[in-house]
């Protein structure tokens, strides 16, 4: 090692020479980054005062937003905890409708093998209940002829005691007559055999006798009949209850809400179907991975696209008159689009009511990264549709025009700097 000397001369210059070298190198290290600054925001400051969007006046309003489906974009998911066994071929843009398949899932031999044994038991409960309601019937149908039966004898021994109930009653007419014949004869003072006046008596008594034995052997017949009567009802509706019985021991609404269910579950957890008809805009899953709680796709109808704007809170109550005037027109342009995009706003619903912070951050660095705003809904022009479909979730800058007059393209933009 060397060791130098204050007090000798060349250890003294070459102090002095390293002392120089040093700064030199500090001064080109900051001169260079200065540079760099100078250059990169320069150029940034350049392009933004070449954007036509960025330059606005107070019959405009520029803001960010981002593109997006009217109605939204739709996350697929699967059951977690299933497998994937087979992927439907699927690419960003592919057109699917709803209901479509797009995976078949491990679980879907199991799930088959629960709706078969569903389907077992449902046709063996059915062919139980099926035998129990027969001899149900069976029995009704012995008890209802047995009942029938009895009010179709009813009928006729009624009929025969009702004649000879005639039969007796003419008896006991003409028994009377003769005795009353032999009773004037008598008072008439004319000799009449005591022995036929007793006939004729005994006559009358006799036929009296037999027809009030005749009318209560009708009235005991008459209640036994009814009596039979109700039996009969009893019976039915005893076999009736027995048959209601019988069937409640058969649980078929209960095999057939669960074959139903293995049915429900082999359609919509054995696959995987499109929730609704759009496109796709990109693919997670693959073929044999475990389901999560991640999205497997992701899809939208883009047939219908709007611009998602984030408006300063200070700009809004400008908005909020100009649509109270009539539609206000905008205009969307970001660098991945071949041409500016254009959308209207007819109604104040389009303005949201929740003041927020911003979330969609400008790419200059030196922009406020938090401002408060409240999101529009711009829908684009149908011609616009498709060329936005190709660019769902894409930042972009959105210029509206509150002076009524539509704007014009790019010329029409050009000439708002001419106006600052």
């Amino acid at each position: 090692m060397l060791i130098c000397s204050q007090s000798r001369p060349s250890c003294r210059r070459t102090g002095q020479l390293v002392a120089r070298a040093l700064a030199a190198v500090a001064l080109l290290t900051v001169g260079g980054v200065l540079g760099y600054s100078v250059a990169r925001f320069g150029a940034s400051a350049e392009r933004r005062a070449d954007t036509p969007l960025m330059r606005v006046t107070p019959q405009r309003i520029a803001a960010l937003g981002r593109l997006e489906p009217v109605t939204g974009i739709v996350a697929v998911y699967g059951p977690p905890g299933d497998r994937i066994a087979r992927l439907h071929p699927l690419a960003p843009g592919q057109q699917l409708e709803a209901g479509q398949i797009i995976a078949e899932l491990a679980s879907a031999e199991e799930r088959r093998r629960q709706l078969t044994i569903a389907e077992l038991e449902l046709q063996e409960v059915r062919h139980r209940r099926q035998m129990a309601e027969q001899a149900g019937l069976a029995r009704i149908r012995a008890a209802e002829a047995d009942w029938q039966q009895t009010l179709a004898q009813q009928a006729d021994d009624l009929a025969a005691l009702d004649a000879r109930l005639e039969f007796l009653a003419e008896q006991q007419r003409l028994a009377e007559a003769q005795l009353a014949r032999l009773e004037k004869l008598r008072r008439d003072k004319v000799p009449v055999a005591a022995e036929e006046y007793d006939k004729a008596r005994l006559a009358v008594a006799q036929a009296t006798a037999e027809r009030k034995a005749a009318e209560a052997l009708r009235r005991k017949t008459l209640q036994s009949y009814q009596h039979a009567d109700k039996v009969g009802q009893a019976r039915r509706a005893a076999a009736e209850a027995e048959l209601q019985q019988a069937l409640a021991q058969f649980p078929l609404d209960s095999a057939q809400a669960r074959y139903d269910l293995a049915h429900w579950q082999l359609q919509h957890h054995a696959t995987i179907r499109a929730p609704v008809r759009g496109q796709v805009l990109h693919v997670q899953a693959v073929p044999g991975q475990t389901i999560g709680q991640e999205p497997l796709l992701t899809m939208a109808d883009v047939s219908r696209m709007a611009v998602r704007a984030e408006v300063y809170e200070g700009d809004l109550e400008r908005l909020r008159q100009a649509l109270r005037q009539g539609s206000v027109t905008a205009v969307i342009q970001a660098s991945a689009l071949p041409r500016p995009l254009r959308g209207t706003i007819s109604e104040e619903t389009a303005l949201a009511r929740l003041i927020a912070s911003n979330r969609v951050l400008p790419l200059d660095p030196r922009a406020a990264r938090d401002t408060r705003v409240a999101e529009v809904l711009i829908t684009l022009d149908d011609g616009d549709a498709p060329l936005a479909g190709l660019y769902v979730g894409l930042q972009v800058s959105v210029l509206f025009d509150l002076s009524g007059t539509p704007l014009a393209g790019k010329n029409h933009l050009d000439s708002a700097a001419d106006d600052r």
